[in-house]
């Protein structure tokens, strides 16, 4: 039902002219911004803080990535076409109909009393599942230093966990921020962030060249903060 209304309205929210424009600008400021530290592209600015060497590696993992998910990527696109097939007796998913289809799916193969479940899974047990999905797939550690960031002033609630992330040679990566409960003020949805802290600046008229100026820049540690929305 409503099919070609949904072809319409997603033309029209995913094809706004102004969005183009901004989208090439964007573009064009990070390819700038590349050349000005002496990088091929954004992208190796982007990979300095992140857990990946350079985009070779990004595109290698996000390849490996997607060949183990396909399948199984396969068969949510067969519960889709069927659920279209009954409702539209047409079966074909087109990019209009997935958002569509996927809250029908939720709806009919989902019906689950979220409260009820929640009980099966405390959060220190979803915690330790994380860090251990995290660890067996990117190779990392994590460790417990709240308490080192909380006598640093490194935390803004004193609720808030640090998890310390190190690779095999024991060298920080980086940070993950855990902040899991319920306040006064705090977003009431769940949240992503991830924050990056200054670089150390160099100041002008000591001599150096641009090209030692990019490799001066010390790129601060990739740190992740996490928010769960209230009770989850």
């Amino acid at each position: 039902p409503y099919s070609k209304l949904r072809e319409e309205m997603y033309y029209k929210y995913e094809t706004i002219p102004e969005n183009v424009d901004t989208l090439e600008q964007i573009l064009d400021t990070r390819s700038q911004l590349a050349k000005l530290y002496g990088k091929p592209s954004y992208a190796d600015i982007a990979t300095e803080t992140s857990l990946f060497e350079d985009p070779e590696q990004v595109i290698s993992y996000l390849k490996e990535a997607s060949a183990k998910v396909f399948p199984k990527a396969q068969m949510q696109i067969k519960i889709l076409e069927n659920l279209k097939r009954m409702s539209e007796g047409d079966g074909g998913i087109n990019d209009w109909d997935v958002e569509y289809y996927l809250g029908k799916a939720a709806g009919t193969l989902g019906n689950l009393d979220f409260d009820r479940v929640k009980e099966y899974f405390p959060l220190d047990i979803v915690v330790d599942g994380m860090r251990y999905v995290a660890e067996r797939i990117f190779g990392v550690k994590f460790y417990d230093d709240t308490i080192e960031a909380f006598d640093k002033g490194d935390l803004w609630d004193a609720s808030v966990v640090r998890l310390n992330v190190k690779d095999d040679a024991n060298a920080t990566l980086g940070y993950v921020y855990l902040d899991l409960f319920d306040r006064d003020f705090k977003a009431k949805e769940a949240v992503t962030l991830r924050a990056r802290a200054g670089y150390a600046r160099v100041k002008s008229g000591e001599g150096i060249t641009k090209a030692e100026t990019a490799t001066a820049r010390k790129p601060a540690r990739t740190v992740l903060s996490l928010a769960l929305a209230p009770n989850d």
